[in-house]
């Protein structure tokens, strides 16, 4: 019989909720590939690799897109067109957007991880 994840009580087989605390019982989750004895399963899933592509997306955003805003500040500040007034302000708008787009993937990433877990 299974268990109750909240306070421990057995419940039914088929219940969905706890009879004791009325919490969510969870199904058991059962593969849906089929392997033969000795076979190597696939080494990560969809969400998994998902996960790992927008945290490798998120940090290449923030310390990429960093360090070019303040490159293309430096190039503005010290070009005769511009004055160094613009190139800090190219800057610190560049850094800002960077840190903003990475955090957001970032967060993506942690939410696919909190999808994948339930």
């Amino acid at each position: 019989m299974p268990l109750c994840h909240n306070c421990g009580t057995e419940a039914d087989e088929t219940a969905k909720f706890c009879k004791e605390c009325g919490g969510l019982l969870k199904e058991k989750r059962v593969a849906s590939v089929s392997m033969k004895a000795g076979e190597a399963g696939p080494k990560y899933t969809a969400m998994q690799l998902g996960e790992s592509v927008m945290r490798i997306v998120g940090w290449v955003v923030i310390i990429g897109g960093c360090v070019v805003s303040v490159v293309m500040g430096a190039i503005v500040a010290i070009s005769n067109d511009g004055s160094e007034a613009d190139g800090v302000w190219i800057a610190i708008g560049g850094v800002i957007g960077s840190l903003v787009y990475g955090i957001l993937s970032l967060a993506a990433a942690d939410l696919y991880h909190k999808i994948r877990n339930l």
